[in-house]
């Protein structure tokens, strides 16, 4: 298997809540999860988030 590339499908899936149920559909063949968060929307929205 050394040196083979194996494809990687990736999704964006926003986090708006209207459209966080699409999360489903991609949820039981994912291997794994990457969850990035705008720093800059966490420090206007902290209190909110605590």
């Amino acid at each position: 298997q050394r040196g083979k590339v194996k494809p990687v499908h990736i999704v964006d899936v926003p986090g708006h809540s209207r459209l966080r149920p699409n999360l489903d559909d991609f949820l039981q063949k994912a291997a794994g999860i990457v969850f990035v968060i705008d720093a800059v929307d966490f420090l206007l929205n902290m209190q909110a988030v605590a």
